[in-house]
């Protein structure tokens, strides 16, 4: 086997673990298109179809109200609007009251991310995903969930995933609350898959952004300004969690009273071409061996790395300061990082200025062809003429190819 390909064949036996062994139920063909007509939350016979009349159709497989009856797995068309879950009443988990039960394989498509928002307002979260069913969301927002009074769970203040396999494209998961676990995202016992995805603003105990329990894989992503007071600002992988990240930016995180500001783990992550920046106390915290290629770490706190673990290194990563040991770490005095901003491409990231210790510095064999913006990888970023990986989410100099066009469903 070439030395190119050996990273990459570790990636794939990595990402082969997080699938599920059993023969969870995939969305094939959608069998019917429900078109959403009201920003409206209600349950009723006005002949319109809300987002939630929506659900309970393809929950059951009936006509509600004015929404066609679901058949199969289903797909819901969302207009652009604010989507206000009003309609509050006792916790139960048949979608009538309070968050959006799902309980059927659903394809939930926005009018884009800052065009259809659906919001918890802060009396309940926004989704529960319940077990054994595959859930999609394309370009949305969900937002200002938070988990309900009277609920013993206090998990998932934007979603809930229990033993779901749920998948995120360009959606944005913000200023969510959990009582608990998983201020944006709890994903207990389930798959969850995050692409061109934001979590930002959301707060919990442990899992400010993420709380993850099974299975967690993550790329082109920005998780951002989320708090936990115990363990896990930014994502917290515990009780038996596997965790994928590449091409994603973990910044400004916090754990007021803990550790992990960053992330907080105690089980298997694997990292490639990440940047971990700005968190506190510490960029990672670490109670069982993390192993990282090509990953940046800046300005974290008190450290960049902590815990009783060290870092499982498979070389080229980078810290501005000795925490994360010196084996396969560039130790440096400063990343010579720009502030996160906007360079192209669906999420934030952080540019390397000229002359950081970060550009031209990567193993181009544990790549990713492409950066967090979908830019291709390597570039030449010195301007010595070859192009070699850079280290980090972003590559410098880097061409765009990716088309942002709106999804087409096709049947």
């Amino acid at each position: 086997m070439s030395q190119k390909r050996k990273w990459f064949t570790i990636l794939l036996f990595f990402l082969l673990c997080l699938s599920p062994a059993d023969t969870s139920p995939v969305l094939a063909r959608p069998q019917a298109l429900i078109q959403v007509t009201t920003t409206v939350d209600a349950i009723n016979q006005d002949g319109t179809c809300s987002l939630r009349e929506a659900i309970l159709a393809a929950n059951t497989d009936t006509q509600v109200d004015a929404c066609q009856a679901g058949s199969g797995d289903d797909a819901i068309h969302l207009p652009a609007g604010l989507f206000y879950l009003t309609l509050t009443g006792p916790v139960e988990d048949d979608g009538l009251t309070g968050d959006l039960d799902i309980k059927s394989n659903i394809n939930i498509y926005g009018s884009g991310i800052t065009q259809t928002l659906i919001d918890g307002a802060g009396s309940d979260r926004v989704f529960h995903i319940a077990s054994s069913v595959t859930v999609n969301m394309y370009n949305l927002t969900i937002q200002g969930g938070k988990t309900p009074t009277g609920s013993v769970e206090g998990r998932g203040g934007g979603i809930l995933n229990v033993d779901g396999i749920l998948t995120l494209n360009r959606v944005k998961i913000l200023s969510n609350v959990a009582d608990w676990t998983g201020g944006g995202i709890d994903n207990t016992y389930g798959t969850l898959t995050l692409s061109e995805v934001i979590i930002a603003e959301n707060r919990a105990d442990m899992g400010g952004g993420v709380n993850n329990s099974r299975y967690l894989l993550a790329s082109r992503s920005l998780i951002t300004a989320n708090q936990a007071s115990i363990t896990g600002g930014g994502i917290d992988n515990n009780s038996g969690g596997r965790v994928s990240l590449f091409n994603l930016t973990l910044s400004g995180n916090i754990v007021t009273e803990g550790n992990g500001g960053g992330i907080y783990t105690d089980n298997p992550i694997q990292l490639a071409n990440v940047s971990i920046v700005q968190n506190f106390p510490n960029g990672l915290f670490e109670e069982f061996s993390v192993r990282m290629v090509n990953t940046l770490f800046a300005k974290n706190g008190d450290a960049n790395c902590a815990g009783d673990s060290v870092p499982d290194s498979e070389g080229n990563n980078l810290s501005d300061d000795a925490s994360c040991g010196s084996s396969g770490f560039i130790v440096v005095p400063s990343a010579q990082i720009d502030d996160l901003a906007d360079n192209g491409g669906p999420t934030f990231t952080y540019l390397l200025l000229p002359g950081s210790p970060a550009i031209d510095a990567g193993n181009d064999a544990s790549c990713p062809p492409q950066d967090q913006r979908g830019a291709i990888r390597p570039a030449d970023g010195d301007g010595d003429g070859l192009a070699v990986c850079d280290i980090g989410a972003l590559e410098l100099n880097a061409v765009f190819t990716d088309l942002y066009l709106p999804v087409i469903l096709r049947y």
